[in-house]
């Protein structure tokens, strides 16, 4: 069986909190957004502890789950706008700031909001 993949760490293997053994994959965004989460790798590995079992874990601490969404986000438009470069898609003149924007705004569109 080959390892999951996810766009967050190339180290799904262990705790992206911890580094103990990861004991479950984290699906950083859930709901209708589940399915497209999972085509794009928005997932997180976790252990039992940072995922469930405590105050701190992401399913009981908003400030953890909001943290791991603004990071799917980042690391998601990392990868459209290496994408769009290595595709040789011409930028154009735009600055650095339009094209964050523009990754920005492709990631509200596939996914209805904003997390950063």
């Amino acid at each position: 069986m080959s390892d999951p993949k996810s766009i967050i760490t190339k180290w799904v293997n262990f705790c992206f909190v911890c580094g103990k053994p990861r004991e479950h994959m984290h699906h950083v965004l859930f709901g209708n957004k589940h399915k497209l989460a999972d085509e794009d790798h928005l997932i997180m590995p976790l252990c039992q502890y940072h995922h469930e079992d405590s105050k701190n874990g992401v399913h009981h601490n908003k400030g953890m789950l909001a943290i791991s969404q603004a990071l799917a986000q980042a690391c998601w438009q990392r990868q459209y706008l290496a994408e769009k470069l290595a595709s040789g898609e011409d930028l154009g003149h735009q600055s650095v700031e339009d094209w964050l924007q523009e990754s920005a705004d492709a990631f509200k569109d596939r996914y209805g909001e904003y997390y950063m």
